[in-house]
C-alpha cells in the first residue's frame, strides 16, 4: 500500500505489486518516503528492499564507496602521505572527493585526474553505495558523486541526484527549511536572515556543503544538512499567489498536515491573470513584475488617518468577544508619541495576540510577544499591569530598535520582508510582515481605503546618502536597499531631489538625490 502520511492511519493512495521499482527520497521511523508515478507518497521499508544498482551498472563492483567531505577552510593536496611532498592542489571548505586507500592518517584520493593524499584529519567521513541520476529521459547510475554530477549537467533534460534515499542536488525546484536555520552570505559568511522550519526557498545551486538560494530578493547559503531538496519533477507542493475577484490570495502550504491556509492581502496587481498560480519565492516580484504590497512596505513613520473608534469598530467588527475593544485610544496615543502608524501598531498587536485572546495577551497584558521566547513562551513574556502599559512599553521598544536608523536591528522603516524591514529580524517566519499588511488593508478598507497609496514607494539603493536638507548635512546612509515614502521632488539648478518620510524622528523629511531612488509600484 501507498499511503499519502508516515502512518497506517493514512489515506491508501495506490498498490504496488511485487518486485515493482520505486525511488526512495527519504526513510524515517520505519517508512520510505517514494516517488511513484509523479507523485509522493509512504510505504512501510517491512516490505521494500532497498537496492543501490546492480553491480555492472554502478561501477563499483557492488563495494561500498568512502567519500571524505573537507570541514577545513583550506585542505592542501600533496603528492605523497606526508607534509613534506609537494602541494598539488587545495580543496575548499564542503568540498567533496572520493577515498580511494588509507595509510598512516592520510587519504589517497584523485583530484583533477591525478592520485594524491590529503590528511584525514580534515576530512569528514562518509559512506555511499551509489549515486542515481534521475531525469526525463530516464535513470542512471553513478559510482560517485562526481560521476554524477558530471551526468546531470551534461543531460539537457532536467533532472536531480539522489544518494542514500536522499536528494543531494538538482537542476530545477526549491527548498525546504527542516529546522529554523539562518541565510548566510554568500562571499563573507555573515548572517543575513532567518527563516522557520518549513520555510521554502527558492533553489539556485549546490555548492559542497552548502547550498545557495534566494528568498524576497536575498541570496545567500544554507547548511545541505538543514534542507530538504525538492526538484520540480516530484511536484511537492508548495505557497503560491492567486488572484480571485481582483484581490490577491496567498495559500500558504504547511508540510506537518499537507494542508494549505489562506488569506487574503489586498488588491492584486494589474499583471496577474485569474485562474493562474505564481510562486511565492518573492513577495516584491509575484508574476515578474513589482508587486510590493503598499502597507507591507510603506514606512511605519507615515502617520495614519484612523480614530480610536475607527479601531474600536474594526476590532468589534472582526472579533466581537476581544477584550482589546475599547483600547483604541491607546493605539492611537502610542503611536503619536512614538511617531508610528496606529494602523500597523493595532494590527501587529492584533496577528501576535489572537485579537487580544491568547494566554499571554490575557494573563500578561502582553500584545506583542514580547521576550515569549520559542523554548518557553508563556514563563519568558514579560508581563504588564494594564493594556496601556504594554502597548507603551512595546511601542517604545520597537520605535528605538527596530525603526531607528541608528537601532541594532534596523534594516529598513518597514514591516517588509526577507531582504528588507522589520521582518529580516525580528521573525523567523517569511510572511509576518505581510500578515500584518493584510490586516493594515482590512482597516484601511472599512475606512474608506484613505490611506492607502497615500504616497509614491521607491527603492532607495543601499548606501545612499540621506541629507538633513538639499545640499546640507549627512543624517544617514541606507544600510541595504529599503523602500522610502516620497513626499515631493525639488527640481534644483544642478540637481533632483527627493523629499521623503524621515525614519530618524529627529527630521520631519529627509532629501535625496532622484538618482538614488528607483520608483516602484505598490497596490
Amino acid at each position: 500500500r501507498i499511503r499519502s502520511a508516515a502512518n497506517t492511519n493514512s489515506t491508501i493512495l495506490g498498490y504496488l505489486k511485487q518486485g515493482e521499482k520505486i525511488t526512495v527520497l527519504g526513510k524515517a521511523n520505519g517508512w520510505a518516503k517514494i516517488s511513484y508515478k509523479g507523485k509522493e507518497g509512504y510505504v512501510s521499508l517491512r516490505f521494500v528492499q532497498i537496492s543501490t544498482g546492480s553491480n555492472a551498472s554502478n561501477g563499483n563492483n557492488g563495494q561500498v564507496e568512502e567519500i571524505g567531505i573537507v570541514n577545513t577552510s583550506l585542505l592542501n593536496v600533496r603528492q605523497g602521505p606526508s607534509t613534506s611532498t609537494a602541494i598539488v592542489a587545495r580543496l575548499k571548505s564542503g568540498e567533496s572527493v572520493v577515498i580511494l586507500g588509507k595509510e598512516n592518517g592520510w587519504a589517497k584520493v584523485r583530484v583533477n585526474g591525478v592520485e594524491a593524499y590529503v590528511s584525514l584529519q580534515f576530512l569528514k567521513l562518509k559512506q555511499s553505495s551509489s549515486y542515481e541520476v534521475i531525469t526525463e529521459a530516464g535513470k542512471v547510475q553513478k559510482s560517485n558523486g562526481m560521476e554524477a554530477e558530471k551526468e546531470l549537467q551534461t543531460r539537457p533534460e532536467d533532472g536531480y541526484i539522489v544518494s542514500d534515499g536522499k536528494v543531494v542536488n538538482m537542476k530545477q525546484g526549491f527548498v525546504r527549511a527542516n529546522k529554523l536555520i539562518n541565510i548566510y552570505d554568500i562571499a563573507t559568511g555573515k548572517k543575513l536572515t532567518y527563516v522557520r522550519g518549513g520555510a521554502d526557498l527558492k533553489f539556485l545551486k549546490v555548492a559542497g556543503d552548502r547550498v545557495h538560494v534566494k528568498i524576497d530578493g536575498t541570496t545567500g547559503y544554507v547548511n545541505i544538512d538543514d534542507v530538504t531538496l525538492y526538484p520540480n519533477m516530484v511536484h511537492e507542493s508548495t505557497s503560491y499567489y492567486s488572484l480571485k475577484n481582483g484581490k490577491l490570495y496567498h495559500y500558504v502550504y504547511d508540510n506537518s498536515t499537507s494542508a494549505y491556509a489562506a488569506y487574503q492581502i489586498g488588491n492584486a496587481p494589474t499583471h496577474l491573470q485569474e485562474g493562474q498560480r505564481y510562486e511565492a519565492f518573492d513577495k516584491t516580484q509575484i508574476g515578474g513584475k513589482d508587486s510590493y504590497q503598499y502597507f507591507e512596505y510603506v514606512p511605519i513613520r507615515v502617520t495614519s488617518t484612523y480614530t480610536a473608534k475607527d479601531i474600536d469598530d474594526f476590532l468589534r467588527k472582526n472579533s466581537a468577544d476581544s477584550p482589546l475593544i475599547g483600547t483604541g485610544k491607546y493605539f492611537v496615543n502610542a503611536a503619536q508619541k512614538y511617531n508610528l502608524n496606529a494602523g500597523y501598531l493595532l494590527s501587529h498587536a492584533v496577528l501576535e495576540s489572537g485579537w487580544g485572546k491568547s494566554r499571554i495577551a490575557r494573563d500578561k497584558k502582553n500584545l506583542f510577544g514580547f521576550r515569549a521566547v520559542d523554548s518557553d513562551p508563556y514563563n519568558g513574556a514579560t508581563s504588564f499591569q494594564t493594556w496601556e502599559e504594554g502597548i507603551n512599553f512595546c511601542a517604545s521598544y520597537i520605535d528605538q530598535n527596530y525603526l531607528n536608523p541608528n537601532g541594532w536591528t534596523y534594516n529598513g522603516g518597514n514591516l517588509g520582508d526577507k531582504s528588507q524591514g522589520m521582518n529580516v529580524m525580528y521573525a523567523s517566519d517569511e510572511n509576518w510582515g505581510q500578515q500584518i499588511a493584510s490586516l493594515m488593508n482590512k482597516l484601511d478598507a472599512m475606512n474608506g481605503g484613505k490611506d492607502l497609496n497615500k504616497y509614491r514607494l521607491g527603492m532607495l539603493k543601499a548606501g545612499s546618502v540621506l541629507f538633513k536638507e538639499i545640499d546640507g548635512a549627512q543624517v544617514n546612509a541606507a544600510p541595504r536597499d529599503i523602500t522610502v515614502a516620497i513626499k515631493t521632488m525639488i527640481q534644483t539648478s544642478s540637481e533632483t531631489y527627493y523629499e521623503l518620510v524621515s525614519d530618524n524622528t529627529a527630521y520631519n523629511s529627509v532629501y535625496v538625490k532622484a538618482s538614488s531612488v528607483k520608483l516602484i509600484s505598490s497596490y
